[in-house]
């Protein structure tokens, strides 16, 4: 009799703790944290899970998600600190992930495969996207955005790490004023066919170090923003393997006090090999100006042109670099430059 008490006690604290492994249905609005028992495919309606409530977790358990092309896989709205885990793959869907104001998501250990866009950011800061694998993605795997329709929310202070990605149009988006102040680090990019890493629409203090980029059609391009940080990032095969421009593309939320310039980036110990030039400065056509960016100690390898200082660069600093089979170090067409 003494001991009933004690099991009574344990018992409720098993069950108030412990995923419901029951089996889930496509179109299914999630309240608490689930751990799938079996793949699901989704054929119909919107979308194969809604997250419904915060702080929960939604474990693939070694299982693939998928669908058609016509749903979303997971949407979450609203809803803070939510964890999707893997081992697990989602596939299929026009987006694997797609949030809106959803603080602190967590997405880990995920492949996404066969989707036209893999982890959608909107306007959701504090998150992190780390160790997964983003393969066969026909728009972006990651993007980071705070969209133009609406009221502009914390969308920035992510981080982006560790992961694997190949056969995209775009590894990683970074889009709007409010969507900056994000860690970039320690991802791999293969065969991105448009741009490995790109900073777009006034995302400013973004840190983007240590990662390894291969056949990409430019590397990392950083547009229309202002005080980036590209750091010990190696590109190789493509047009470009950094680009620095003044284009405002009109996607995200921009600040009012700044229009197409590209302003104070630091671009330091970069490895660049066989990209037709290393580092593109400015743009022309243009509307505004790529000023004042600190480039120090690249490397650049087998190029035709190492630092292009386009019409539109202005009173940028080149020092400490190394050229290996280039055919023209620096070519300036801007003014002010210092090299």
């Amino acid at each position: 009799m003494s001991f009933r008490p004690f099991l009574v006690l344990c018992a409720l604290v098993l069950i108030g703790t412990g995923d419901p492994a029951r089996a889930q249905s496509c179109g299914d609005t999630l309240t608490h944290s689930i751990t799938l028992t079996a793949d699901l495919h989704c054929s119909s309606g919107w979308l194969a899970f809604e997250v419904g409530a915060p702080a929960i977790t939604i474990r693939l358990n070694g299982h693939t998600l998928s669908g058609t092309s016509d749903l979303q896989g997971i949407r979450v709205l609203g809803q803070h600190k939510v964890r999707i885990l893997g081992p697990g793959r989602i596939s299929g869907f026009w987006a694997g992930v797609n949030t809106m104001d959803a603080a602190r998501l967590v997405v880990q250990g995920v492949e996404f495969a066969d989707l036209g866009a893999g982890v959608i950011l909107n306007r959701s800061s504090e998150s992190k996207i780390v160790g997964n694998g983003f393969f066969r993605i026909t728009g972006e795997a990651i993007s980071v955005i705070d969209p133009t329709v609406g009221t502009s929310l914390p969308s920035g202070g992510n981080l982006v790490s560790g992961n694997v990605i190949g056969k995209v149009d775009t590894g990683i988006t970074l889009c709007g004023a409010a969507a900056g102040g994000n860690l970039v680090e320690h991802n791999t990019i293969n065969a991105a066919y448009a741009r490995g890493i790109h900073v777009v629409d006034h995302s400013g203090g973004n840190y983007i170090s240590a990662n390894r980029l291969h056949n990409t059609g430019a590397g990392i391009v950083v547009e229309a923003s202002t005080g980036n940080t590209v750091i010990d990032n190696e590109v190789a095969q493509g047009s470009a393997g950094i680009g620095i421009s003044a284009t405002l593309q009109g996607r995200c939320q921009q600040d009012p006090a700044q229009t197409h310039d590209s302003i104070g980036h630091k671009v330091y110990d970069n490895r660049l090999r066989d990209v037709f030039t290393g580092i593109h400065v400015g743009n022309d056509p243009y509307l505004g100006k790529a000023i004042g960016s600190v480039f120090a100690g690249t490397v650049v390898e087998n190029a035709t042109y190492g630092v292009l200082l386009d019409v539109n660069s202005v009173s940028n600093h080149v020092f400490g670099s190394t050229w290996i089979g280039v055919a023209t170090p620096v070519l300036d067409l801007g003014y002010d430059n210092h090299w």
